[in-house]
């Protein structure tokens, strides 16, 4: 039985390190690079003459640099801007993400600022369009935290390549920031603050598979700031006033205000680093070869604990790691999922 064992075993080997070379010898041969993060964080606090402050102490940049440190990206894959936004250094902060930025990275862009900014001095929708699609990555984020946030968004709705693009609020809406002298929980933006926290907490995880993506933090994190708005900022007589003053009536909405997800992708797209590693480099030393292959080999056919009936006892030769899909098996699946990342590198 031992015997008819190691036969089987070296037979698999044999016909797997066949599909190896064949892929060796098309699309693995040059193997594909590491997914990494670049990011653009732009933040205004300060305004010249004749516009109101923002004075947060760039919390917002802040909180969004501490989420993706926590998703595995480095300090120095961040390009941090604090006030003195102009056309040239928001040009010069987009141009810093193509020209760091490879085909599989991720790249994103978040700014802070007012909208009317945006709109009468970085005169954004007349030329980010252009620059934004010289981004050559296939996973490129646009995130605005402005009033009127989807006026900017909007203006790269129609570009070609994959991307996402969320707006705090709807085009027609103002976006609230707390200041700390108003007494209330939340310092800087709102939606900023609900967001970053989303993306770091598992119970916005609504498929279970381990990670949070752009989408599902979007999904959690919205109704908790329209809840935020509605039951603590709304609830204040003067801040509620404030916006009256300007014609805007957020007691006569259901939900204020309104976020915007522009989503271009298939699936699901995700700004956690390590959703994009090897899975099938089961003893994690940077290269799928051939000893990933033999920790398969070594238990298949084996099973775990419950398979197939609840109760029953895991296989003598079930090990876990091993279990590539996580079905429960060890089985032709777990050999073809190693085979296909043959040779591929982190």
């Amino acid at each position: 039985m031992q015997k008819a064992n190691i036969l089987t075993i070296c037979m698999l080997v044999c016909l797997f390190l066949v599909l190896f070379v064949v892929r060796l010898e098309t699309d693995v041969k040059a193997g594909p690079s590491r997914v990494e993060g670049w990011a653009a964080i732009l933040e205004m606090n300060e305004f010249p003459e004749g516009w109101s402050d923002l004075p947060v102490e760039f919390i917002d940049s802040e909180r969004m640099q501490t989420a993706l440190f926590s998703l595995s990206w480095h300090s120095d894959h961040m390009y941090i801007m604090h006030d003195n936004l102009t056309v040239s250094v928001v040009q010069e902060a987009v141009e810093w993400l193509a020209d760091n930025s490879d085909h599989d990275d991720v790249a994103l862009l978040y700014i802070f600022t007012h909208g009317m900014w945006m709109r009468n001095v970085l005169l954004w929708n007349d030329w980010f369009p252009v620059e934004w699609e010289k981004l050559n990555t296939s996973k490129k984020i646009l995130m605005a935290d402005t009033c009127h946030a989807e006026e900017f968004t909007d203006s790269i709705k129609d570009e070609a390549s994959l991307h996402i693009s969320l707006a705090c609020c709807s085009a027609d809406e103002v976006a609230w920031a707390g200041l700390e002298e108003e007494g209330l929980p939340i310092i800087g933006s709102v939606w900023n603050y609900y967001f970053t926290e989303a993306l770091c907490n598992s119970t916005a995880d609504s498929d279970e598979n381990g990670f949070v993506s752009v989408e599902e933090a979007f999904n959690f994190s919205t109704p908790l700031m329209q809840e935020y708005m509605s039951e603590t900022v709304f609830t204040v007589p003067e801040f509620l006033e404030s916006y009256h003053d300007i014609g805007i009536y957020p007691e006569n909405y259901d939900v204020y205000p309104h976020p915007v997800i522009d989503d271009q992708y298939p699936e699901q797209l995700y700004l956690n680093l390590s959703y994009y590693e090897l899975t099938s480099d089961l003893n994690n030393d940077g290269t799928v070869d051939i000893q990933d292959l033999f920790t398969v080999a070594k238990a298949f056919g084996s099973h775990g604990l419950g398979i197939p009936n609840p109760g029953d006892p895991p296989s003598e030769k079930w090990n876990p790691i091993a279990d590539v899909n996580n079905d429960g098996w060890i089985s032709i699946k777990d050999l073809f999922e190693v085979a296909r990342d043959y040779g591929k590198t982190v």
